[in-house]
């Protein structure tokens, strides 16, 4: 079975940011297969540490920049043979 890595780009998504990965671990739930990795493209509300509290692994980018470069940071770090990612738009 293959490793699944969930990359979930964010920027100020705490009112979202809980249900996304509730529902992914829901959907999951019991097996041991899968990482999710947020990356937080430099968020100036709770988002890291709500996806924290949710049992991602949290990468802060210090600086805005563009959902493709925020995609790429969480791809080097993935463990995944399999990558899933969330569609964002940046504002």
């Amino acid at each position: 079975m293959s490793f699944i890595s969930f990359v979930i780009p964010a920027q100020n998504e705490a009112r979202f940011i809980q249900r996304d990965l509730r529902s992914i671990h829901t959907h999951l739930k019991g097996r041991q297969d899968y990482e999710i990795i947020v990356v937080d493209n430099a968020s100036t509300d709770e988002t890291a540490a709500l996806a924290s509290a949710e049992g991602a692994q949290v990468i802060s980018v210090p600086y805005k920049t563009t959902p493709a470069k925020v995609r790429n940071i969480g791809v080097v770090q993935s463990k995944g043979d399999v990558l899933v990612f969330k569609m964002v738009m940046f504002t």
